[in-house]
């Protein structure tokens, strides 16, 4: 089960939107449904979001009126939105999030500063991980998302090159070989960072 949810983006001419939809099934029909809230985040394309895992959804960053954005927002489907006022909070940008269910967690890769963050559920803060790449990152739009069978985010880049994130003792970021790109690793902890294998 579980809705897919949908924030923003831009309309034909190119303005900024503020709208939310839900995708669920009414009846036997799956459709879109917008949800009319009180409060909603500024305009905004390109933000990142995903689950949280507990029935809602977290919303970071994205293209604002005025530049990119640094905001955080949580969508409860049986409420609305709210701004979460983190103390700490990645730079602005539009790199991709995505949660980690079997550790309970929402990681965030901002290609651009060369960083991952992890989203603290009960603290409701950003905890910058440490982290020393050998190679950059390539140009965004960038995608990430948990695979549970093998216990990774599947992160890609523009260039479809695939790198696998992993989290057990000290994590690694690595690319994975394709005809046209080589191996990149990276590895980061939560205290120390590593130079990559």
């Amino acid at each position: 089960g579980g809705s897919a949810l949908m924030f923003g983006g831009r309309d034909a001419q190119g303005n900024l939107l503020a709208d939310t939809w839900v995708f669920t099934t009414v009846g036997t029909q799956p459709t879109w449904l917008q949800m009319l809230t009180d409060t909603v985040p500024p305009p905004r394309s390109d933000a990142a979001l995903c689950a949280d895992g507990h029935g809602g959804f977290l919303l970071f960053g994205g293209r604002g009126s005025s530049g990119l954005l640094d905001d955080t927002w949580h969508f409860d489907t049986a409420t609305s939105w709210r701004r979460i006022p983190t103390p700490t909070s990645p730079a602005p940008g539009i790199g991709p999030i995505a949660y980690d269910p079997l550790r309970d967690e929402i990681l965030h890769v901002d290609p651009p500063h060369r960083a991952v963050w992890r989203f603290d559920n009960a603290a409701q803060d950003w905890l910058r991980l440490a982290l020393v790449p050998t190679s950059p990152f390539s140009a965004g739009p960038w995608y990430m998302q948990f695979d549970r069978q093998r216990g990774e985010f599947v992160f890609v880049d523009a260039n479809a090159g695939v790198s696998v994130l992993s989290r057990g003792g000290a994590a690694t970021l690595r690319r994975q070989p394709t005809s046209c790109n080589g191996l990149l690793e990276l590895d980061w902890t939560a205290g120390q960072a590593r130079s990559g294998a």
